[in-house]
Parts: C-alpha cells; sequence; structure tokens
C-alpha cells in the first residue's frame, strides 16, 4: 500500500500547461529517442506529479509517465524516456530492458556521431 501511494500521481499537466522549456525538451527528447531506434511517440506520454518527488517517471499501462520536473531539465528528461520507454520490453533489471537501453544510446551515439 505504501509503494502504490508512493508512485500515486497527483497531478497531470496538458501540453498548455508546460513551459516552453519543458515541450522543447520534451520534443528533443523524443527525437533522440526515435534516433536510438525507440519507437516513442508524444501521444504516449504523461507529464505528472508524482505523490514521492524521488520519482523521475514511469512506465505503466503502456503509457510513459515522466515528472514534471524530470522534463523541465533536458538530460534527465532524455535519460528518463529512454529508460522507460524500455520498459516496453521488460521490467528493471531484466535483460530485455537493460539490452533495449543499451541499444538505445549505441545507436544515438551512432547517429550523432557518423
Amino acid at each position: 500500500v505504501r509503494e502504490r501511494l508512493r508512485e500515486q500521481v497527483t497531478r497531470r499537466y496538458s501540453w498548455v500547461d508546460l513551459t516552453e522549456q519543458q515541450t522543447k525538451n520534451l520534443t528533443e527528447a523524443i527525437e533522440m529517442a526515435n534516433l536510438g531506434g525507440l519507437k516513442v511517440k508524444l501521444a504516449q506520454i504523461d507529464v505528472v506529479d508524482f505523490r514521492d518527488a524521488k520519482i523521475f517517471g514511469q512506465y505503466k499501462d503502456e503509457r510513459l509517465l515522466l515528472a514534471s520536473k524530470t522534463v523541465a531539465n533536458w538530460r534527465e528528461c532524455l535519460a528518463t524516456l529512454i529508460h522507460e520507454a524500455a520498459h516496453a520490453v521488460g521490467e528493471d533489471g531484466e535483460h530485455g530492458h537493460v539490452a533495449a537501453i543499451e541499444n538505445a544510446w549505441a545507436k544515438l551515439v551512432e547517429a550523432l556521431w557518423r
């Protein structure tokens, strides 16, 4: 019960509620995640506040929940988006999840480097 309460969403943001920086960070992170081979669409992302401020993101019911504070920081937005999108193939620490994260970062670096 305590874990469920901790992960509870206390607020959902619409696109117009986000700051200009948050919309820019999220748009760029989606673009970068897709360069990394993940198929991420804005329509599957919810920007939220969690009851526990230590939660950066969550993958739930095939949706990517990103904390509003996470989306406000470009680096955290990208890292969390890639991590949460990789949950489509596994739970934290499972081989498929870890492999999806590693593959996405490698493809992203390759796309930008070459």
